[in-house]
Protein backbone atom coordinates (compact mmCIF):
# COMPACT_ATOMS: atom_id res chain seq x y z
CA UNK A 1 0.00 0.00 0.00
CA UNK A 2 1.52 3.30 -0.78
CA UNK A 3 0.96 6.42 1.25
CA UNK A 4 0.84 10.01 0.36
CA UNK A 5 4.53 12.06 1.15
CA UNK A 6 2.46 13.99 3.86
CA UNK A 7 0.23 11.30 5.80
CA UNK A 8 0.98 9.44 9.06
CA UNK A 9 -1.01 7.02 10.93
CA UNK A 10 -1.74 7.57 14.24
CA UNK A 11 -1.71 4.19 16.91
CA UNK A 12 -4.42 4.84 19.55
CA UNK A 13 -5.67 8.29 20.02
CA UNK A 14 -4.55 11.84 18.09
CA UNK A 15 -2.38 14.38 20.53
CA UNK A 16 -5.11 16.88 22.18
CA UNK A 17 -4.02 19.97 19.93
CA UNK A 18 -2.31 22.81 20.58
CA UNK A 19 1.20 20.48 20.80
CA UNK A 20 4.59 21.09 20.69
CA UNK A 21 7.29 18.43 18.65
CA UNK A 22 10.83 18.37 20.32
CA UNK A 23 13.35 18.31 17.42
CA UNK A 24 16.64 18.25 17.35
CA UNK A 25 17.64 21.77 16.23
CA UNK A 26 14.47 23.31 17.40
CA UNK A 27 10.56 23.12 19.06
CA UNK A 28 7.82 23.29 16.36
CA UNK A 29 4.50 24.65 17.66
CA UNK A 30 1.56 23.18 15.97
CA UNK A 31 -2.05 24.24 16.18
CA UNK A 32 -3.56 22.08 14.03
CA UNK A 33 -3.34 18.18 12.77
CA UNK A 34 -1.97 19.64 9.23
CA UNK A 35 0.71 21.71 11.17
CA UNK A 36 1.51 18.56 13.58
CA UNK A 37 2.03 16.50 9.86
CA UNK A 38 4.19 19.10 8.16
CA UNK A 39 6.39 19.21 11.57
CA UNK A 40 7.01 16.10 11.72
CA UNK A 41 7.89 15.56 8.69
CA UNK A 42 10.49 18.18 9.33
CA UNK A 43 11.76 17.56 12.44
CA UNK A 44 15.17 15.85 12.98
CA UNK A 45 14.60 13.07 15.35
CA UNK A 46 17.39 13.04 18.83
CA UNK A 47 17.82 9.04 18.67
CA UNK A 48 15.29 6.97 16.76
CA UNK A 49 12.05 8.68 17.66
CA UNK A 50 10.78 12.45 17.51
CA UNK A 51 9.05 13.73 21.25
CA UNK A 52 5.39 15.60 21.26
CA UNK A 53 3.89 17.30 24.01
CA UNK A 54 0.28 17.85 23.63
CA UNK A 55 -1.53 20.17 25.52
CA UNK A 56 -2.38 17.35 28.23
CA UNK A 57 0.76 16.76 28.94
CA UNK A 58 0.90 13.59 27.11
CA UNK A 59 4.28 12.45 25.46
CA UNK A 60 3.85 11.26 22.31
CA UNK A 61 6.78 9.72 19.75
CA UNK A 62 6.41 9.46 15.97
CA UNK A 63 9.25 7.10 14.19
CA UNK A 64 9.99 8.82 10.58
CA UNK A 65 10.91 5.61 8.96
CA UNK A 66 7.29 3.47 9.40
CA UNK A 67 5.87 7.29 9.99
CA UNK A 68 3.70 6.02 12.93
CA UNK A 69 2.75 8.64 16.09
CA UNK A 70 2.19 6.54 18.71
CA UNK A 71 1.58 7.64 22.63
CA UNK A 72 4.99 7.46 24.56
CA UNK A 73 5.04 4.91 27.58
CA UNK A 74 8.20 6.16 29.85
CA UNK A 75 6.59 9.49 31.37
CA UNK A 76 3.49 9.53 32.63
CA UNK A 77 2.94 13.23 32.01
CA UNK A 78 4.60 16.01 31.48
CA UNK A 79 4.56 19.01 34.04
CA UNK A 80 3.72 22.77 33.71
CA UNK A 81 7.65 23.59 34.98
CA UNK A 82 9.35 20.90 33.14
CA UNK A 83 7.56 22.53 29.66
CA UNK A 84 8.07 26.00 30.70
CA UNK A 85 12.12 24.63 31.10
CA UNK A 86 12.18 22.94 27.41
CA UNK A 87 10.82 26.13 26.13
CA UNK A 88 13.08 28.38 27.95
CA UNK A 89 15.80 25.74 26.99
CA UNK A 90 15.17 25.80 23.41
CA UNK A 91 17.06 27.60 20.20
CA UNK A 92 14.14 29.11 19.63
CA UNK A 93 13.65 31.40 22.71
CA UNK A 94 17.49 32.08 23.07
CA UNK A 95 17.32 33.30 19.15
CA UNK A 96 14.35 35.15 20.12
CA UNK A 97 15.91 36.39 23.71
CA UNK A 98 12.85 35.67 25.72
CA UNK A 99 11.84 33.72 28.50
CA UNK A 100 8.65 32.67 30.15
CA UNK A 101 8.86 32.80 33.90
CA UNK A 102 7.52 30.13 36.05
CA UNK A 103 5.50 32.77 38.45
CA UNK A 104 2.25 31.82 38.61
CA UNK A 105 1.99 28.21 37.37
CA UNK A 106 -0.79 27.32 40.24
CA UNK A 107 -3.01 29.49 38.82
CA UNK A 108 -3.48 28.01 35.69
CA UNK A 109 -3.83 24.54 33.96
CA UNK A 110 -1.43 22.39 31.93
CA UNK A 111 -3.40 23.41 28.62
CA UNK A 112 -2.83 27.07 29.68
CA UNK A 113 0.59 26.84 29.71
CA UNK A 114 1.08 25.40 26.47
CA UNK A 115 -0.54 27.65 24.43
CA UNK A 116 1.45 30.59 26.34
CA UNK A 117 4.32 28.77 25.40
CA UNK A 118 2.83 28.10 21.97
CA UNK A 119 2.16 31.75 21.58
CA UNK A 120 5.50 32.33 22.74
CA UNK A 121 7.37 30.37 20.42
CA UNK A 122 5.12 31.50 17.00
CA UNK A 123 5.16 35.36 17.73
CA UNK A 124 5.91 37.66 15.22
CA UNK A 125 9.69 37.96 15.97
CA UNK A 126 9.94 34.35 15.85
CA UNK A 127 8.43 34.28 12.65
CA UNK A 128 10.77 37.46 11.76
CA UNK A 129 13.77 35.46 12.63
CA UNK A 130 12.71 32.44 10.79
CA UNK A 131 13.16 34.19 7.34
CA UNK A 132 16.92 34.79 7.93
CA UNK A 133 18.30 31.03 8.85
Amino acid sequence: MIEPAGTIKIFVRKPLLPAIIISKNELIPCTDMQTLVVGLMKAEPEGLHIHVVDSAGAEFWFVPEQRILAPGFTFRKWTKIRLINLVNGSSNTKRLGVRCSTKGLSNRRFAGVMELMIALLISPAGRENEGRR
